[in-house]
């Protein structure tokens, strides 16, 4: 008896099925099924957590808004050269270090 893994469009592991069972419609086959029922299908591989790294990202987004909000950034990128360079640096440090987290987005 061949067994078949499924999992539904979000990687979510639906079961395995066996001896003529039909999995739900539009079931995607997977090669194996996971280890832990918790797991998620990444398209290659089962991942313990999927969201995991955006979510932490977004945590330290909201960590560094507490002393540079989203606001600010936007008003150092409207500036010009000269003005910039008159920001104190201990600000332009966080604004870099956002900037740089930012461009570090999971998935961009």
């Amino acid at each position: 008896m061949s067994e078949k893994f499924y999992t539904d469009n979000n990687g979510n592991f639906l079961g395995t099925f066996a001896g003529g069972a039909v999995p739900p419609a539009k079931a995607i086959e997977v090669p194996t099924a996971p280890a832990h029922a918790a797991y998620q299908w990444n398209g290659t591989t089962w991942v313990e957590d999927a969201a995991k790294p955006m979510r932490e990202w977004q945590k330290q987004i909201a960590e560094t808004d507490q002393t540079m909000p989203r606001y600010a950034e936007d008003i150092i990128d409207a500036m010009d050269a000269p003005s910039r360079a008159r920001i104190v640096q201990v600000t332009l440090d966080k604004y870099n270090a956002k900037k740089a987290l930012r461009a570090s987005k999971p998935g961009a």
